[in-house]
């Protein structure tokens, strides 16, 4: 229950679908024969302040203007005389705002192609995992805070898994470890042609990395921190379609100073056949 000089707490898409629910549940038995209503009628007006409030937030009409039960007891005594008529009222007045909050919920669900199941991938996955599960539990600013620190956590991560010493042209210096938004773009500039998409996909880099700066420093929303949690699935989706091309391509030609395949002995080839072996 919530007192008048709190404030109202702001709910998930979920949380707000469960208690429109209840509240029509409570609506309709009240209206049908159900408990009396001073013995639920404060739950309810409070309830409907969470309820409404987390509506505007989320900017869906309240399917239910009544302040008490009492302002609903007058609605069906002088409208709807049958139960039949009253449970069918609420269940009417019910939908459109259910429709559009599951609509809002699955506008909200961040896509993630799939995980690689590879072990050096596997920490980064379950990461990936939690992130997105934080991001769906998450109703307040401190929540979105953290999914921007945690998104911004895993893109350093990925970053290690690609930090490589040559990646870094002649005479530029060598960024520093935590630096993720730099050794993102090298390998992106190593492993693209250099064209636009490149220049793209470094973009999303720095998008990405920025947005997770301001998420974790400022004030963050619930559409921030979907789209940086987004951004950084992609980006790892990417990065190891990359890195997969990368390793499944054979050697050919000079690798430069270190060519690890120089001192391998060629196979041997079989013996022939002893034609005596016969006899």
């Amino acid at each position: 229950m919530v007192r008048d000089n709190l404030p109202v707490p702001a709910l998930t898409v979920s949380q707000v679908i469960a208690l429109a629910e209840k509240q029509a549940d409570l609506l309709t038995t009240v209206a049908t024969g159900g408990p009396r209503i001073d013995s639920v009628n404060r739950q309810y007006v409070a309830d409907a302040k969470v309820l409404r409030e987390n509506l505007r937030r989320l900017g869906v009409d309240d399917p239910f203007p009544w302040n008490t039960l009492w302002d609903w007891h007058g609605r069906w005594s002088r409208d709807l005389g049958t139960y039949a008529e009253r449970r069918a009222f609420i269940g009417n007045a019910l939908r459109p705002a259910l429709d559009a909050l599951e609509a809002i919920d699955n506008a909200s669900a961040v896509v993630d192609v799939g995980t690689t199941g590879s072990p050096t991938w596997g920490a980064v996955d379950a990461r990936l995992a939690e992130l997105v599960a934080e991001l769906g539990q998450s109703a307040s600013l401190d929540g979105w805070q953290d999914v921007a620190r945690r998104s911004r956590e895993v893109l350093i991560d990925i970053a290690k898994l690609i930090a490589d010493p040559s990646l870094v042209p002649q005479g530029q210096s060598q960024p520093k470890g935590a630096d993720g938004k730099a050794w993102l773009g090298l390998f992106f500039d190593r492993h693209l042609p250099a064209n636009s998409v490149s220049a793209e996909l470094r973009n999303v880099v720095n998008a990405a990395w920025d947005l997770a700066q301001r998420g974790t420093h400022g004030s963050a929303a619930e559409v921030h921190a979907f789209a940086v949690t987004q951004a950084v699935v992609l980006i790892a989706r990417v990065v190891q379609k990359l890195r997969a091309a990368q390793d499944a391509t054979p050697p050919t030609g000079t690798l430069g100073a270190y060519d690890p395949w120089a001192n391998v002995a060629p196979t041997p080839a079989p013996p022939a056949p002893d034609p005596w072996d016969s006899f």
